[in-house]
């Protein structure tokens, strides 16, 4: 019915893929942001309440890493099998039950089967599956729909860190982490559920619409070129992009845990040091709105030398030392379970 209204405003059918796509990229904003980002907010106020180490709180952050990780090859298995739907849903429906048991959590080995438990549901419900449902349903327009979806999640760490840290200041961190629960599930669980299709043939449509399309003369989508994972495996450039890749995404998660308490112990206050790591969000949109378009004039080698460069150089200055009025030793005031810096 929704999708026969905005038809006629239209004037013309609009393609299945699109509105599902906007769908699933706003449950992306939601999973990043709670599943991934919000972390480091609650490193300081659980330390101060349950009196673990920082090594111990970031020792569970980096299982859950290593457990989406590992769960990669049998999600992408799945995937191929029978699509995102199911995988998805049951990612958000288990990531809810995990957020609010960590809400609870009152033991270091139970807080380390929770972080393993988010980690494989963050392989279920972030850009992994996502990726799949734009691979499946765009062809022509699919650096668009890619677009898109990285757009709407580059606001993830921007909405969710500067939140999760105002619910912490104000109610407490387990009331927080309760709340943050809810908003999960009333966002991603319906999207999931009762937005998502495996594949437009199972709507009688193709790829970008077509069967909409053709009737106007569009020309069809090209056929796909197709490479085996053997012979990707022989490519010495997948091993150099691999690792390449692998180092840059070491070096952001390290700064996505560590970041908020790194700020805060330079002296800055809680509020300033989530606000600065939410920035990360928004400096990428930026980077998303201008690299797609440099890539159309400029070799992809070369950008993304100068993106890995960008970061270097990002890491060389927030480690250069402090100036004096900076590296003072921070001040806690503590309100319950709260941390209000």
């Amino acid at each position: 019915m929704v999708f026969e209204r905005l038809a006629r405003w239209f004037g013309r059918p609009i393609y299945y893929g699109w509105p599902m796509l906007v769908g699933v990229s706003t449950a992306q904003v939601v999973s990043w942001g709670i599943l991934y980002y919000a972390f480091s907010v609650f490193i300081a106020p659980m330390q101060v309440e349950l009196s673990w180490s920082t090594v111990e709180l970031t020792g569970a952050y980096s299982l859950a890493i290593l457990c989406a990780g590992l769960a990669a090859v049998p999600v992408g298995r799945w995937l191929d099998r029978y699509g995102p739907r199911a995988l998805m849903s049951m990612g958000s429906v288990l990531g809810v039950l995990l957020v609010l048991a960590w809400s609870q959590v009152q033991s270091l080995p139970a807080f380390y089967a929770i972080m393993a438990g988010i980690g494989l549901a963050s392989t279920g419900v972030l850009y992994e599956p996502a990726f799949t449902i734009v691979a499946a349903w765009f062809r022509r327009q699919r650096g668009r729909a890619l677009t898109v979806l990285t757009f709407f999640g580059a606001f993830a760490s921007f909405v969710f860190i500067p939140l999760s840290a105002w619910l912490t200041a104000a109610l407490g961190w387990r009331a927080a982490l309760v709340a943050l629960a809810g908003i999960l599930g009333a966002i991603t669980i319906p999207i999931h559920i009762g937005l998502l299709r495996r594949r437009p043939e199972d709507l009688g449509l193709l790829p970008d619409g077509e069967a909409v399309l053709t009737e106007v003369g569009s020309l069809p989508s090209p056929r796909e070129p197709s490479v085996s994972a053997a012979a990707a495996l022989r490519e010495a450039r997948f091993w150099l992009l691999t690792f390449a890749f692998s180092a840059s995404g070491f070096v952001t998660v390290t700064m996505t845990v560590h970041l908020t308490p790194y700020l805060i112990v330079r002296g800055h206050s809680a509020t300033f040091a989530a606000t600065v790591a939410g920035l990360f969000g928004l400096m990428s949109l930026f980077g998303r709105m201008t690299v797609g378009p440099l890539a159309d004039r400029v070799a992809r080698q070369w950008i993304t030398i100068g993106l890995l460069g960008l970061q270097v150089a990002g890491l060389l200055v927030l480690g250069a030392p402090a100036n004096h009025h900076l590296a003072r030793s921070p001040t806690w005031r503590c309100s319950g379970p709260a941390l209000a810096c």
